[in-house]
């Protein structure tokens, strides 16, 4: 993990919230390996899913909730070191991508590549090579990853690459990786998470770090036409939580989405892991993702 450090604090210019807390948990996970965790994703019904360490140490959720939906408990169902099929660098796996029939991927960052998972015997082993060279730089690879409702995969680095101002968004589909966006960054917030919700926007979870904590926001990304509209939804207070790196968004049987969250606490005892979940306050509409 490379930090997006905030050189300067200060007050944030105020603006709408769209998103509110509605669990966080500490999960009582003895298991040490249950740490450094920068990847999540749960099925539809946001009951189970799977989170993967960045020391490629993956584990599958059992997620209680009670009847409104809101997360009451969260358990480990198994653990599996994932293992390199391809002999090519160290598992340092950031991203998680699960697809509608049961197919999951990993991006990783030290060396930049998506990688498919067979859950069976968790080999994981490359999906093609990297879509651009200049990403090629250790630990500026390849920080999250989601996939469409189509089956298509979209990744980003968490920063620019280098001399390339703004993040580019990747898509491989059919075989073939392109470019299909350049994000502006947001000053000091870097791209740590990515998922698909069930209305077909694109949602990015991007963290920034300074001396005295981290800060955490949503953006959501649309399409219309080949143009991309972004919109930031949340941004947390300074230190109100710790490390936040994955995002999974799901929606409750009321329609609202919910968008969980998972904190990386870097394998240090002063930090801590903790899930934190955030819901829409109205309904969305499902729709179809963008080609």
């Amino acid at each position: 993990m490379r930090l997006c450090v905030a050189l300067t604090l200060g007050t944030q210019p105020a603006f709408a919230q769209h998103l509110v807390e509605s669990a966080r948990i500490f999960p009582n996970v003895p298991d040490t390996d249950f740490a450094g965790l920068s990847g999540l994703e749960l099925t539809d019904d946001g009951q189970r899913g799977f989170t993967v360490s960045d020391k490629g140490h993956l584990f599958e959720l059992l997620i209680k909730r009670s009847r409104s939906g809101e997360i009451i408990a969260l358990s480990v169902l198994n653990e599996r070191e994932l293992i390199n099929g391809d002999h090519d660098g160290r598992l340092d796996t950031e991203g998680l991508a699960l697809t509608d029939n049961g197919l999951l991927y990993s991006s990783l960052e030290a060396k930049p590549r998506v990688k498919k998972i067979a859950l069976e015997t968790a080999v994981m082993r490359n999906i093609s090579a990297p879509p651009d060279d200049r990403i090629k730089v250790k630990n500026l690879g390849f920080e999250a990853v989601a996939v469409s409702g189509q089956g298509d995969l979209f990744a980003a680095p968490e920063l620019a690459p280098q001399s390339v101002e703004n993040i580019p968004l990747y898509k491989f589909s059919r075989g073939v990786w392109s470019q299909v966006a350049s994000l502006k960054k947001d000053r000091w917030f870097c791209v740590v998470g990515a998922d698909f919700g069930p209305d077909g926007a694109l949602y990015l979870l991007e963290r920034a770090a300074s001396p005295v904590g981290f800060r955490s926001q949503i953006r959501k990304l649309s399409w219309t036409g080949e143009a991309v509209v972004s919109t930031r939804l949340w941004r947390s207070s300074l230190g109100k939580y710790d490390n936040l790196e994955g995002l999974s968004v799901t929606q409750d049987h009321t329609g609202r989405l919910r968008f969980l969250m998972v904190s990386d606490n870097n394998f240090k005892t002063w930090q801590r892991t903790e899930f934190v979940e955030l819901t829409t306050k109205e309904r969305v509409a499902q729709n179809v993702a963008p080609n």
